[in-house]
């Protein structure tokens, strides 16, 4: 049987990852892979239902989906692997030590096996979905262009967090208020805007959880506002926040 060409399977990603974020994000704007792929087996297995509890029908369209992000659930794991084995030795650990983790009998296969992830991760994108990988391209230029157009917004919205001087704990934790105000004085849009990003499971983890009203609330809001903008500017679809207004 053929495969399907790139942009039949294009689609079928979109309209499944579209499913998923509905469904299966936890309130999240975007997928982890792996994550999905729990959640949509442990509520069409039943998981966490009582005996005597009613359980929810979970469609086949739900399942399938969830087939869909199996080629980036495997990459994400085998990056990972690369990344914990990379900080392992870092730190001093040897490849036997790292083979024993692993469960592989020699240091050699240790080695192999990392240059091989290295190999894999560089070509993942470029050697299997080249449309994708273009694709990817000018969603970053995309996202690009509109953190450039919105540099302003992105910089108030860390001085906000700065403004916080530590007082939300876990954002401290990995942002604190002097790191927060170097970045709103040295950085660009894209910059800020790819700093804010990888807050964003410290925002989605704990944001809820903060006082309405508070400071760090209204900071949280807003930059959750912002990264929904810069996910539709890269998506080409118009924010929930802009749905709602018109």
């Amino acid at each position: 049987m053929a495969k399907p060409d790139y942009e039949t399977r294009e689609q079928r990603l979109q309209e499944a990852e579209a499913l998923l974020l509905a469904r299966y994000s936890g309130g999240r704007d975007w997928i982890d892979p792996v994550r999905v792929m729990h959640a949509v087996r442990a509520a069409a297995d039943g998981y966490g239902v009582l005996d005597d509890g009613e359980q929810a029908e979970v469609p086949a369209d739900d399942v399938l989906a969830a087939l869909t992000q199996l080629d980036e659930a495997r990459a994400a794991l085998d990056t990972l692997e690369r990344d914990l084995t990379r900080a392992a030795r870092k730190r001093g650990a040897s490849w036997q030590q790292v083979a024993d983790s692993l469960g592989l009998a020699t240091r050699s296969s240790a080695e192999s096996r990392y240059v091989r992830l290295q190999r894999d991760a560089a070509t993942y994108r470029g050697d299997r979905y080249p449309e994708r990988q273009r694709a990817e391209r000018a969603r970053d230029r995309a996202g690009a262009a509109w953190s450039r157009e919105n540099e302003a917004r992105l910089r108030a919205a860390v001085w906000s967090l700065a403004c916080l001087d530590d007082e939300w704990e876990q954002l401290a934790r990995t942002a604190p208020a002097e790191r927060l105000a170097g970045w709103h004085r040295e950085l660009d849009g894209p910059g800020l805007a790819a700093r804010l990003s990888k807050l964003r499971l410290v925002f989605d983890s704990y944001g809820a959880e903060l006082p309405v009203g508070t400071p760090a609330a209204a900071a949280c809001n807003e930059v959750l506002a912002l990264l929904a903008e810069l996910r539709a500017a890269r998506h080409g679809t118009s924010s929930a926040a802009e749905e709602w207004t018109h």
